[in-house]
């Protein structure tokens, strides 16, 4: 499917000659010019975001026996991978990662570690 060049013209314009400057009380810094990302507050911004991880999110790349799965909403996406060790769970969420050319913000990042432990692994 070829995209409309009406449809790119918007899209380039909506992300170049774009920047960013901070007003505090009277304070008000240069104008720093934006290279990446996407505006905050458009809805066209969650559409270009899903769109760009749409390889992600497709209904079948959920599977039971698949051991990565990418859930997303409005603009954040969760990954839940499956291993049998922390170490190589980390290493799958970094493929995902570099798959995507994802930038990860630890300080929005959460992980939640689950474990199946029988009586024998861990005896009473």
């Amino acid at each position: 499917m070829e995209t409309p060049s009406y449809l790119v013209a918007i899209i380039k314009s909506f992300l170049t000659n774009r920047g960013t400057q901070i007003r505090i009380d009277y304070f008000t810094s240069p104008i720093k010019p934006l290279e990446r990302g996407l505006p905050q507050g458009s809805p066209l911004s969650v559409t270009l975001y899903l769109l760009y991880n749409s390889d992600l999110l497709l209904p079948d790349q959920i599977k039971t026996s698949s051991d990565k799965i990418s859930i997303g909403y409005i603009d954040d996406i969760t990954h839940l991978v499956a291993a049998k060790a922390k170490e190589a769970a980390l290493v799958k969420l970094s493929e995902v990662s570099l798959k995507q050319f994802l930038q990860v913000h630890i300080e929005k990042t959460h992980k939640l570690i689950l474990c199946l432990h029988t009586k024998e692994d861990n005896p009473v």
